[in-house]
């Protein structure tokens, strides 16, 4: 028997179309891959290849048209909606381009939110938040609304909410693309250490060259297929 741990996301020839004025689009055309516990994967390749639909697939917020698709062991085919949705709070979170944080509450109240849907209760959440805002440097923040945060901040902020509920995978959509180049290097960072200090599982599509060269590995996409660069 191997102890090799199992991966934590399979694909078996993974393709997804749309349907746009009665014809049929490819995004993605039989992608097959494995990604391992603990790795740090870039996903690269131009405008229109498919990396946010792959990364939308997933992490369930997405299905594919055929194939297989496996997320920290499970089968994401034949779950309905509700079953996605508890899937994806309890075992991946997410960190987008746009910090998609909720105007009107604090940043310890967005951070907490993730374990608030789940039913934790609210102090107990707020007091991990407090913990998780901590780890990406804004505990003095606390009661700041995102409008009173830079865009870092904010960005900082979406990574603490992301990382809240504790999940085996993170997918990161261009989590630096409207941050400069500096604050842009801190989230790199940030993101990096967190990996190698939880052994967690980091997904990241992205334009930025010098942080696809800190992946583990890199995949590069192009029309619709994941070649290993």
């Amino acid at each position: 028997m191997s102890n090799h741990p199992s991966p934590v996301v399979r694909l078996r020839e993974v393709t997804k179309e749309y349907q746009i004025e009665g014809k049929s689009l490819a995004v993605l055309r039989g992608v097959t891959l494995d990604i391992e516990p603990g790795q740090v994967v870039a996903i690269v390749g131009r405008s229109g290849a498919g990396k946010s639909t792959l990364l939308h697939i997933i992490g369930g917020l997405d299905t594919a048209t055929s194939g297989e698709v496996e997320i920290v062991g499970r089968r994401l085919q034949g779950m309905n909606p509700k079953e996605l949705a508890d899937f994806r709070n309890r075992n991946v979170g997410f960190v987008f381009q746009f910090h998609h944080l909720l105007p009107e509450f604090t940043a310890l109240e967005n951070v907490a939110m993730p374990l608030m849907i789940r039913g934790v209760p609210m102090r107990d959440a707020l007091a991990q938040a407090g913990e998780y805002l901590g780890l990406v440097d804004l505990q003095e923040r606390a009661d700041h609304k995102p409008s009173e945060l830079s865009g870092g901040e904010q960005q900082r902020v979406a990574v603490a909410r992301a990382l809240i509920p504790q999940p085996q995978l993170v997918l990161a959509d261009e989590p630096s693309g409207n941050l400069d180049s500096e604050t842009g290097e801190r989230l790199h960072s940030l993101l990096w250490a967190i990996s190698r200090r939880d052994r967690r599982t980091f997904i990241i599509v992205t334009h930025n060259d010098a942080l696809a060269q800190r992946a583990d590995r890199v995949l590069q996409m192009q029309d619709g297929v994941v070649v290993d660069a």
